[in-house]
C-alpha cells in the first residue's frame, strides 16, 4: 500500500491522491484472472455489481444523513454555549481556564469582553481573597467526588458593591486520561443583596418586638404593683383575695412577655419553661413556706405561639391557685405534679394533679359559679380544647388542646 501511494506522490508530491487514484493504482498491481465467463455468469456478476452499487449508495445516503445530524447538533451546542445567559467554563486540575463562553467572560469582567482573552489564565485571578480558601476546599472535594458540587463565591470587581456567583461543577476524566472540571456559574448578587436586606429588616423587627414585649411586661408589673398596694389597704378578706387573684392573673401574662424577650423563636414561648416559671412564682407568692409542697415535673419540650400561651397561662394559673387554696390550706403539705406531653398529632396533654382532699361533686358536675371556674371553661373553649376534672388520689385536671387554631 505504501509503495503504491509513494508512486503517486512521486508524480504529484504536493497533491494528496484521491481514493479513486489510490484504487486505480492498487488495481494495476494486481493480477486479474482472464478466465472466460459464460452469459449466465456475466449476468450474475453484473447483478452483484449493481446490488453492491446500490448498497454503497444507501450507505452514502446514511452517512450524509448522520453528518447532517451531527452538524445540526454541533450548531445547536454552539448556539447554546455561545448565547446562554449562564457562564460556562472548562478548567484544568490546576484551575487554568481552557474554555469559557461569552456570558462567563462578561460575569467575570463585569462587562462584555472576548472569551479568548481568558484562555490559559488562572481562574483564581478572578476570585476575591475572601473566597480563595472556600474555592480551594471546594476543588479538593470536587476532585475526590463523582457528584456535582456547588458553592457561592465572591469575585473581584471594580464596582463598590460585592459581586457573588453561584458555581456548580463536576469532574470529568477524558478518554486521553486528562482530568478537567466542567463548571457553570451565575451572577446572584441581586439575590444576596435582597437576602441581606431582609435579614437586616428582620433583625430590626425582632429588636422592636422585644422592646415592645419589654414595655408590656413592665406595664403589667406596674399594674400588679398597684393592685398589691391597693390590696394591702383593704381589711375585707374577700376583697383581699379577689385582688390577689387579679394580681396573679396579671403576673401569669407578664411571664409570657418576659419569656418572649429571651425566646429563641420569635412570637413563640417554650411551654415547658413557662409552666415551671409560673408554678415557682405562684408558690413563692402564695405559700409562706414553699418547702411544704413538693412539685414534680414531667414536661416535654413544646413551643406555642403568644396568643395561645396567654390564654393557656390563665387556665394553668386558675388550676394552680385552686390547688394551693383547697389542697394545701394553712400548713398542710403534699405533692403537686405537672405533666406535659406532646401527643405527636398536633395536640398536647397538660395534667395537673394534687394530693389534697379532692374536688367537690358540684364542681365535678360543672355546677360551680365561681369566676375562676368560668374563666377556665371560657378559655378552654377559646383554645378549642377539652378539660376533664376528676378525683384520683386528689384533684386531677387533664387539659387537651391543639397547638394551633
Amino acid at each position: 500500500m505504501k509503495l503504491e501511494e509513494d508512486s503517486i506522490f512521486e508524480k504529484a508530491p504536493h497533491k494528496k491522491p484521491t481514493l479513486r487514484e489510490l484504487a486505480e493504482e492498487r488495481l494495476k498491481n494486481r493480477s486479474i484472472s482472464s478466465v472466460p465467463l459464460d452469459i449466465d455468469q456475466a449476468k450474475r456478476l453484473i447483478h452483484e455489481l449493481q446490488v453492491h452499487q446500490i448498497e454503497l449508495e444507501l450507505q452514502n445516503e446514511e452517512l450524509k444523513r448522520i453528518q447532517e445530524e451531527l452538524q445540526a447538533a454541533r450548531s445547536l451546542y454552539h448556539d447554546l454555549y455561545t448565547f446562554a445567559p449562564v457562564g460556562y467554563v472548562t478548567l484544568t486540575e490546576d484551575l487554568l481556564i481552557e474554555n469559557i463562553n461569552p456570558a462567563g467572560a462578561e460575569i467575570l469582567a463585569g462587562y462584555k469582553t472576548a472569551p479568548h482573552q481568558y484562555f490559559g489564565r488562572a481562574f483564581t485571578e478572578y476570585i476575591h481573597p475572601d473566597s480563595q480558601d472556600a474555592l480551594y476546599l471546594f476543588v479538593q472535594d470536587l476532585k475526590t467526588s463523582k457528584d456535582k458540587q456547588s458553592i457561592i463565591l465572591r469575585i473581584r470587581s471594580t464596582e463598590n458593591q460585592p459581586v457573588y456567583i453561584k458555581t456548580e461543577a463536576v469532574k470529568k476524566v477524558l478518554e486521553t486520561g486528562k482530568c478537567v472540571l466542567f463548571c457553570t456559574f451565575l451572577n446572584i448578587t441581586d439575590r444576596i443583596v435582597i437576602e441581606e436586606e431582609l435579614k437586616k429588616s428582620l433583625q430590626i423587627k425582632e429588636l422592636l418586638l422585644r422592646e415592645l414585649n419589654h414595655r408590656v411586661k413592665n406595664n403589667l408589673q406596674m399594674i400588679s404593683s398597684l393592685i398589691f398596694l391597693q390590696k394591702n389597704t383593704k381589711e375585707c378578706q374577700e376583697t383581699h383575695e379577689t385582688l390577689e387573684k387579679i394580681q396573679s392573673r396579671i403576673k401569669s401574662i407578664a411571664i409570657v412577655y418576659e419569656m418572649l424577650q429571651k425566646s429563641e423563636q420569635i412570637g413563640k414561648v417554650n411551654l415547658k419553661e413557662y409552666c415551671y416559671s409560673l408554678t415557682q412564682r405562684i408558690l413563692e407568692n402564695y405559700i409562706q413556706n414553699p418547702g411544704r409542697v413538693d412539685v414534680l415535673y414531667d414536661l416535654d419540650e413544646v413551643w406555642i405561639d403568644t396568643d395561645r400561651i396567654v390564654s393557656l397561662g390563665q387556665v394553668v394559673n386558675e388550676i394552680l391557685l385552686n390547688a394551693l387554696k383547697h389542697a394545701f390550706p394553712g400548713t398542710a403539705s403534699g405533692t403537686l405534679t405537672l405533666r406535659l406531653k406532646d401527643l405527636k398529632n398536633g395536640s398536647i396533654l397538660l395534667q395537673i394533679r394534687d394530693t389534697g382532699p379532692g374536688i367537690p361533686d358540684t364542681v365535678l358536675k360543672g355546677n360551680s359559679d365561681t369566676l375562676g371556674f368560668q374563666i377556665m371553661q371560657g378559655l378552654v373553649s377559646k383554645l378549642n380544647g377539652t378539660l376533664e376534672i376528676k378525683n384520683e388520689g386528689g384533684a386531677l385536671y387533664s387539659l387537651t388542646l391543639p397547638l394551633t387554631d
